[in-house]
């Protein structure tokens, strides 16, 4: 049922009705009801979002340096491949619940723009959407609903907060790290699809020219305690999922330290982080998804959406009360 209300539009979540009876010691009884339902999280307007609101600084979203976006579907290949055999120069949808800022002489935006401001191009508040140079786009969708996704919780149990040494040339088992540097190669080998290899992690950072290699369905909970910032720092290196399904490498974060991606040859992946400050760097491409408080990506990085993640993350929204009453009984 829950999957199914998730399909319409616009997004809905079940109602469900609670009746509980208490019986005192002395025979008497009353019943009530409640109906309680989770708050519905939206449908993600693009597949580059950035949830921050207003106009900056910084930028909620700023794409520059040539950034270029499009659009696959995973989920339609018969051979994924790199790049995707139904690789678009459309569908390639970003957007935020503040100002969008695009610069540069050949930066395209091959999809629409989504902004809970008006959807005119000019000085913000008053306008969507700024522009310097002569960036492209292929519409603008203004005053649109703000998008709230559900922040990924802490990871359970929580990881070490302590520094090992780096690790250089391994492969890694899932498990619980601290605040840990990868250098030369270092391999995640992945589990199934309902069973994916889960590693929870404090913090993450590529050194050395460090590749980190995903090898199948893997899941970094990345928990940044206490105040870890950057939380995830790929400046020296880059990460190559082999498999070209971005659904095959998640990380999920729900803190606000901040996060630097680098692109690479085997950059499929999904950014769930809708509180940290995400800057792109590289100037490779990037497939899959990405959400974030901010997104910066003047490095040109271009960003293609993999349509097969278009729908909802789980909704992890707490239960609230809509309606209480008591029934004679």
């Amino acid at each position: 049922m829950a999957t199914q209300c998730a399909a319409l539009k616009p997004v809905a979540t079940p109602v469900y009705l609670v009746t509980a009876m208490a019986v005192m010691p002395n025979g008497a009884r009353r019943v009530v009801q409640q109906e309680m339902a989770e708050t519905p999280t939206g449908t993600l307007p693009g597949g580059m979002f950035a949830v921050g609101a207003g106009c900056g600084p910084p930028t909620p979203l700023n794409l520059a340096g040539n950034a270029k976006t499009g659009s696959f579907n995973s989920s339609t290949e018969t051979t994924p491949a790199n790049p995707p055999t139904n690789q678009a120069s459309s569908g390639g949808d970003v957007g935020s619940n503040g100002g969008i800022s695009l610069g540069g002489t050949s930066t395209g935006v091959n999809g629409n723009i989504s902004t809970n401001l008006p959807g005119t191009v000019g000085t913000c508040p008053a306008n969507g959407v700024s522009k310097s140079g002569s960036p492209t786009y292929t519409g603008i969708t203004g005053n649109a609903p703000v998008y709230t996704p559900p922040v990924p919780p802490l990871p359970s149990p929580l990881p070490p907060q302590t520094t090992p040494p780096f690790y250089k040339n391994v492969t890694l088992a899932p498990g619980a790290y601290g605040n840990v540097t990868f250098k030369g190669t270092v391999t995640l080998t992945g589990g199934t699809v309902a069973n994916p290899a889960i590693y929870n992690i404090n913090s993450l950072t590529l050194n050395g020219s460090a590749t980190l290699v995903i090898t199948g369905p893997v899941v970094i909970n990345l928990a940044g305690q206490p105040n870890v910032s950057p939380v995830l720092d790929m400046t020296g290196g880059n990460f190559s999922n082999t498999t070209f399904l971005p659904s095959d490498f998640v990380i999920n974060y729900g803190g606000s330290g901040a996060m630097t991606v680098t692109g690479g040859t085997n950059a499929f992946a999904v950014i769930n982080a809708p509180n940290s400050a995400i800057t792109m760097k590289g100037g490779s491409n990037f497939y899959g998804q990405i959400l974030g408080k901010t997104i910066d990506d003047q490095g040109g990085t271009n960003f293609y959406w993999d349509k097969s993640l278009v729908s909802p993350p789980p909704n992890t929204n707490p239960l609230y009360e809509i309606s209480l009453r008591e029934l004679s009984y």
